[in-house]
């Protein structure tokens, strides 16, 4: 049999590779990302980079919250995703916003920790100028989950992430539920509407995830406690395919071609009502939506809403309209008020 190398060229060829396996190894070392360290962020808050002439600054609204201006946000965040896919390092310019709301800041640090969104390319930013809306930024748990040099401040209010495989855990929802319970109503008890809302939104996420997901699924929470009011706000967040475009909708919409459907719009009041069923096979199904929206309905939770694909649906007034810019996801808020609001 032929030899393809000679003893000495071979022990050559192994050291080289060795070598070349251990620079490897360390190169992945120094910058952080071995088996057992956090990856470095791609993107930095409040820090303007020295190589700022390099990035394209897009300016967020001035109304920058998702529950009152779905369509100036949903758009910003496209105008990012864009620059990005072109390749294109970007400033996030938040000085301008006159309106902030605690749904839009989930929103923004889940697209931010979305490696499929930033695509590793190098984003930056600041906060608003106003300092009310900056003591917002601060607050919230923002810059937990960005790399920034502002100090971290120690927060009441309480932003989560979680990447979950079929799994709901009963206490971490009865630790946020009593989060929302005690600010509101002073209570240590359990309520609940509430307690069975977040349930069903972490075991739900696994009907919006896309074929390739199913079993495995991301998403965020973030509770916020106003200061001024005792309103706890509740925005639970997925980044999956969205409601509209999951398997099931699909199914359920194939099944009944019969039917004329003008757009997503007309799904609103059948999914909400049951008519559209999961068929994921995960052990602690329970009935999702329907649930969701019929515990809604408790006098003490307002301002429901779910925006999924091109779907707006306010609950409250009954107002449900196609979006011009779509979001890929489900996003869930409510608030939790009390009696005498």
């Amino acid at each position: 049999m032929k030899k393809l190398y000679t003893q000495s060229k071979w022990k050559k060829y192994s050291q080289i590779r060795a070598d070349n396996e251990k620079d490897k190894k360390n190169r992945t070392h120094e910058q952080g990302q071995g088996p057992n360290r956090r990856k470095r962020k791609n993107f930095q808050h409040n820090l303007i980079p020295k190589d700022y002439d390099h990035f394209e600054t897009l300016i967020a609204p001035e109304n920058f919250s998702l529950i009152e201006n779905p369509e100036g946000v949903l758009y910003y965040l496209e105008q990012v995703r864009l620059q990005i896919l072109r390749r294109n390092q970007v400033f996030l310019d938040k000085t301008q916003i006159k309106k902030l709301t605690p749904d839009a800041l989930v929103l923004l640090v889940a697209s931010l920790n979305n490696k499929w969104f930033t695509r590793g390319i190098r984003i930056s930013g600041n906060a608003p100028e106003d300092e009310k809306l900056k003591e917002l930024f601060l607050q919230s748990g923002f810059f937990e989950h960005v790399k920034s040099y502002i100090p971290k401040v120690k927060s009441r209010n309480l932003m989560l992430h979680r990447i979950s495989k079929r799994k709901v855990k009963p206490s971490l929802v009865k630790e946020v539920c009593l989060i929302g319970v005690n600010h509101t109503f002073g209570s240590p008890n359990i309520f609940e509407p509430l307690y069975e809302m977040l349930i069903e939104c972490m075991s739900n996420t696994n009907f919006h995830a896309g074929l390739e997901k199913q079993g495995k699924y991301e998403w965020w929470l973030y509770v916020y406690e106003n200061p001024i009011n005792k309103i706890t706000s509740f925005s639970f967040l997925d980044l999956g395919v969205g409601i509209f475009e999951s398997i099931p909708v699909k199914e359920y919409v194939k099944f009944m071609q019969r039917i004329k459907l003008r757009s997503n719009i007309d799904l609103v009041n059948d999914l909400v009502n049951g008519k559209i069923k999961s068929r994921t096979l995960a052990t602690n199904r329970g009935k999702g939506i329907p649930q969701i929206f019929q515990h809604s309905k408790h006098k003490n939770i307002k301002n429901f809403k779910i925006i999924s694909n091109n779907v707006f649906a306010d609950f409250d007034t009954e107002n449900y309209h196609k979006l011009k810019n779509p979001f890929r996801g489900t996003f869930l808020y409510w608030e939790l008020s009390p009696d005498n609001i």
